[in-house]
């Protein structure tokens, strides 16, 4: 570590390198599920930590650089943020039922669900789990109807989610 830096100023430690070619490592981003305690030469600190790997030119992966760098960063900061994967749910010929399957990474709509640009960056779940969105912000729906909500990006104090109870107590 650099002793010019105080790790006790810090709760989000995020970490780049190059990657190696050939590859040695199966992943290109790795993160705490929230914060930990990290001993330091500052002294103990809790914190999230994320490590995202740069891509070596040689993998091929040269043209998508940014966003691999960009997605996957967002990815893992969220697993810092304490949020886990966003999955499929995978119910056959019914949108909900008894005899579903998590379809892990499944969640093509939602960044921790893939590591990709063409995601929201975090869900209206995700959202509520780090605290961006409050329960003024969150309608429960408990009866059929028509609803407005705000754009999820947008700046407003609005409704921005709706929460839907299912037969088998999801939202």
């Amino acid at each position: 570590s650099n002793s010019d830096v105080d790790f006790t100023q810090y709760n989000r430690i995020i970490m780049i390198y190059p990657e190696v070619y050939p590859r040695i490592c199966s992943w290109s981003g790795l993160s705490t599920l929230g914060m930990n305690t990290f001993e330091t030469p500052d002294g103990n600190i809790n914190a999230s930590a994320e490590i995202v790997t740069l891509p070596h030119p040689d993998t091929g992966w040269t043209p998508w650089y940014p966003a691999q760098i960009v997605g996957t960063g967002l990815h893992e900061f969220g697993h810092g943020l304490g949020v886990g994967h966003a999955n499929d749910l995978e119910c056959g010929n019914v949108s909900v039922g008894e005899n579903c399957e998590s379809i892990a990474y499944g969640d093509y709509f939602d960044i921790m669900g893939s590591s990709t640009l063409r995601r929201e960056p975090y869900s209206s779940i995700n959202r509520e789990h780090i605290g961006w969105l409050n329960s003024s912000q969150i309608l429960s729906v408990t009866s059929g109807g028509r609803y407005s909500i705000d754009s999820i990006a947008s700046m407003s104090s609005g409704i921005k989610a709706l929460k839907i109870p299912s037969l088998y107590g999801n939202y």
